[in-house]
């Protein structure tokens, strides 16, 4: 560390990240170096350490570095004021003066009401619990429809996985390919804003409202968040937002890297994926569900699919008569070589969706204890060679969706919020929209006149 200019230690920050090995809990840990030790707003993964090989590195349980070797002198990233939280003034610059204050008030409170873990909201209802491992679930989620009376859509809703995988194969950055979930847990650390958040979208004089569900999980620089949305009309989107600070690379003086972009002196953002990946147990009003295509999808190996925007391709699960459609949104599959190691534990992403017969220890996609590489027998695409059939059981759908990141300048230093998902949509659930029945709001602006500023004055 000497070597690399590094004198204070308390400067020094390590991510230790999960690292394979079937006897031992080892892990792998990515290094950065602060300027400052008394500074909050300091963005300290603007400087990382590297030219440090640490192999298979760090056995958790004894505590010991199990090999190191310092491979080659990789400088410093210098100190940059832009990359830090700070007020403008201290970045060479001005904050924003003419950003007001924006609030969104209910009068009258909420609609939606809370009675220990059972939450209602208009014609939805649903039960909401945290686990460890998958942070928020949804349980019992059905749909009120007049004389129908409590009709369910499905029995249990949760993101099980999340994968990061980076592009670039050279060292530390190929090793970057973390289960979050699996192997650390999304509810360990999680932000609870559940029960959520109700918009409403006072451009329209019948306004659209929803409720959403979601909760928050940082893991190392990166921030996601994760979102049920409830709408009036029987549809429920899924959402998975993506924020935080990218993962770098340090560069040699005169260094090009072609795996990433350079987004400041000394630094450069490899190109990488995020995927997530929801399991659904659906019990469309609770009878043994079918998947549909174009066609009737009987058996496992049938039900591996992939999506296909030329043909605005989706999915269909239906009780008897009703059913619920899957509408994929933006999405992509890796692009790692089909015998990339990475590919052995996540395995459950060669195909944007599964669908398995309903089975009690089939909980996560890569199986129970993802870290332990290889898994005999374990995981998704191991379970559904047995080729079971889909016809009149209970079903789980596993949708994997991710987003290809090739960072820009403007990603850095604080990214962007990205916002990938899906929708189920209703399909045949209803005779007609459900939405019929809610009544127009009160909206003053109908009645208000222009300024000669082009304001709007309330009469």
């Amino acid at each position: 560390m000497k070597k690399r200019g590094i004198e204070d230690m308390e400067l020094v920050m390590v991510d230790a990240c999960t690292a394979d090995g079937p006897e031992r809990r080892l892990a792998k840990p990515l290094i950065f170096c602060r300027t400052q030790s008394e500074c909050p707003m300091e963005n300290g993964y603007a400087r990382p350490v590297e030219g440090l090989y640490i192999l298979l590195v760090v056995d958790m349980q004894n505590m010991a570095v199990i090999e190191f070797e310092d491979r080659k002198l990789v400088p410093l990233p210098p100190a940059d004021p832009l990359r830090n939280f700070t007020p403008g003034e201290t970045r060479g610059g001005i904050d924003r003066r003419d950003v007001t204050p924006l609030q969104i008030l209910q009068p009258q409170g909420p609609s939606f009401r809370v009675n220990g873990y059972f939450v209602t909201w208009q014609k939805w209802n649903f039960r909401i619990r945290f686990t460890p491992r998958e942070g928020l679930v949804l349980y019992s989620v059905a749909y009120v429809d007049g004389s129908g009376g409590r009709r369910p859509v499905a029995h249990r809703l949760s993101f099980v996985e999340m994968v990061a995988q980076y592009g670039d194969p050279n060292d530390p950055h190929y090793r970057k390919n973390a289960f979050d979930a699996g192997e650390d847990g999304l509810g360990s650390w999680d932000s609870v804003e559940a029960p959520g958040l109700e918009i409403r979208r006072l451009a329209q004089v019948h306004s659209s409202r929803r409720l959403t569900v979601s909760f928050m999980r940082t893991v190392a620089s990166y921030e996601y968040g994760f979102f049920w949305h409830f709408y009036q009309d029987g549809k429920i989107e899924a959402e998975a937002k993506l924020t935080g600070i990218l993962s770098l690379g340090a560069l040699q003086p005169g260094e090009v890297q072609k795996y990433g972009t350079v987004i400041a002196p000394g630094l450069y953002a490899p190109i990488h994926q995020h995927f997530f990946v929801a399991r659904m147990d659906m019990s469309v009003d609770c009878k043994p569900g079918l998947a549909y295509n174009q066609r009737l999808l009987r058996t496992e190996m049938q039900a591996m699919r992939d999506c296909n925007p030329s043909t605005s391709r989706h999915w269909i699960v239906t009780g008897e008569l009703t059913g619920y459609m899957l509408v994929p949104g933006s999405n992509c599959l890796p692009f790692a070589g089909s015998e990339a190691k990475f590919l052995r534990r996540a395995a459950f992403l060669k195909h944007n969706l599964w669908v398995t017969p309903y089975a009690c220890h089939e909980m996560f996609p890569r199986g129970e204890f993802p870290e332990q590489n290889p898994c005999v027998g374990e995981g998704l695409a191991t379970w559904v060679k047995q080729d079971r059939p889909l016809e009149e059981t209970d079903i789980v759908l596993w949708y994997a969706f991710g987003k290809t990141h090739v960072a820009r300048l403007e990603d850095w230093p604080v990214l962007p919020v990205e916002r990938i998902g899906f929708m189920l949509m209703p399909h045949g659930f209803f005779d007609c929209s459900p939405a019929v029945d809610v009544p127009p709001s009160p909206c003053e602006s109908l009645n208000a006149k222009p300024t000669q500023s082009g304001l709007l004055r309330k009469p």
